[in-house]
């Protein structure tokens, strides 16, 4: 989007700008590799992947039981991770914190620049009744 979209304001799971170490040595990396700042796609990828590889190791590599992988997925909780600490509901339905963020031009990158977390742990329900 250019200079279109310098002060754009949004709420997202991920943003470039979430100031964590796992997010820093994420985008640091990413950026090395694909000469392109990380998105909210890449972090989602990125996390889904070391789900899967935590749960892969919970049943020692044994992904052909189906029912045992699926507990252990299901089971998977990442304190730290790019988007910050995720873990799936009684639904199998990702738990994540929410961030509120602004288009910043820096450094000739246009980047999300995190002013809140907006909430912590929001599931599919957030603040409305199941």
């Amino acid at each position: 989007m250019g200079d279109a979209g310098v002060g754009m304001t949004t709420g997202m799971f991920y943003a470039y700008g979430i100031d964590t170490p796992a997010n820093k040595a994420f985008t640091k990396t990413y950026r090395e590799k694909f000469n392109h700042i990380a998105d909210s796609v890449a972090a989602s990828g990125y996390v889904a992947a070391k789900m899967l590889a935590a749960a892969l190791e919970a049943v020692n590599g044994k992904i052909e039981d189906k029912d045992k992988f699926l507990a252990a997925l299901r089971n998977v909780k990442l304190d730290t991770s790019p988007m910050g600490a995720v873990r799936f509901d009684d639904k199998q339905n990702i738990i994540f914190d929410m961030y509120v963020s602004r288009v910043e031009h820096r450094d000739g990158l246009y980047i999300p620049v995190v002013l809140e977390t907006l909430a912590k742990g929001v599931d599919q329900f957030w603040q409305y009744k199941k």
